[in-house]
């Protein structure tokens, strides 16, 4: 089973809001969705091009394929930035060589930081 994370990671009482606009996001809900319908399969994570978001929500996701029994894979083929970079964590992860992950320090806000 393949569970898509695109564009950003976001809480979920903002899901709504995304899906009306049309645009993609991913949220807690979502991956804790998707793992129930897993019922034990493994599970593969693409992360197509993702530009992070709300590190909260991506923790939960973390922590939620991290703590499935059924096996995680990830397969990152062009973005992983900031919060997705976190959610790549949660299991045996392929990039492709052309693939990206971008880590900083947690910011308020789109911001440089050299650190």
């Amino acid at each position: 089973m393949v569970f898509e994370v695109g564009n950003y990671i976001i809480a979920d009482e903002w899901k709504e809001v995304y899906d009306y606009l049309g645009m993609a996001a991913t949220c807690p809900k979502d991956a804790k969705d998707f793992i129930k319908k897993a019922n034990g399969e493994a599970i593969e994570v693409n992360i197509g091009t993702c530009y992070g978001g709300d590190v909260y929500s991506a923790s939960e996701i973390y922590t939620d394929l991290k703590n499935y029994d059924g096996g995680v894979k990830i397969k990152i083929t062009g973005l992983a930035a900031s919060a997705a970079s976190l959610i790549a964590m949660a299991g045996e992860c392929e990039m492709s060589p052309t693939a990206q992950i971008m880590v900083h320090n947690v910011s308020t806000f789109a911001d440089g930081d050299y650190h």
